[in-house]
C-alpha cells in the first residue's frame, strides 16, 4: 500500500490507554500512527522528530515534530492529560532515507529467532505464561511511573 500524500492522525481513547509515558515507541502518537498506517513499522515520536519505516517501499520517513505536538508530548510525559491535537504529516515535507536490504544471513537469523520464540511459547506451561505476563505488567507499570525496568 502506498503512503498517502497527506496523513491525518487523530488520537483515540484506545491510543491513550495503550500509551506509555516517556516511551517514544509507545507514546500516544506512536500508537495512533501505527493504527492509522498498519503497513509501517518502527514508529518513534519525540518532541523533536517523528519517524517510521515503510518496509514494502524500503524507506524510512522522518519529520520534525510540530511545536503543538511537542508541547502536548511534554505535558503528557509529565503526567498531565491535555486534549491531543490532530497531527497532519505531509509526505513531501518528510526527510527520507532508503533502507538497506537485509542479507540472506540476517533474514535467516530473524526467522530462526522467531521460530525459537514460537516454540518456547507453544511449550510454555500455564504457570510460566502467568509468570511471564506478571513480569511484563510489572515492567510496564515501572516504565509508566518513570522508574527503571
Amino acid at each position: 500500500m502506498k503512503l498517502p500524500a497527506e496523513i491525518i492522525i487523530k488520537v483515540t481513547e484506545e491510543d491513550i490507554e495503550l500509551a506509555t509515558r516517556g516511551n517514544p515507541g509507545g507514546c500516544v502518537y506512536a500508537n495512533a500512527i501505527g493504527r492509522t498506517l498498519p503497513q509501517i513499522s518502527n514508529v518513534i515520536v519525540t518532541d523533536g522528530k517523528i519517524a517510521f519505516s515503510d518496509r514494502a517501499a524500503r524507506v524510512r520517513y522522518n519529520w520534525y515534530t510540530p511545536t503543538e505536538i511537542a508541547a502536548y508530548l511534554q505535558d503528557w510525559d509529565k503526567g498531565k492529560n491535555p486534549v491531543p491535537p490532530v497531527l497532519v504529516l505531509v509526505k513531501r515535507h518528510a526527510l527520507t532515507d532508503k533502507m538497506k536490504e537485509r542479507s540472506i544471513r540476517e533474514k535467516a537469523a530473524a526467522r530462526a529467532n522467531g521460530a525459537k520464540l514460537r516454540q518456547k511459547l507453544a511449550t510454555e506451561t500455564k504457570a510460566e505464561t502467568q509468570e511471564r505476563q506478571r513480569k511484563s505488567r510489572t515492567r510496564q507499570k515501572n516504565i509508566r511511573r518513570g522508574g527503571m525496568v
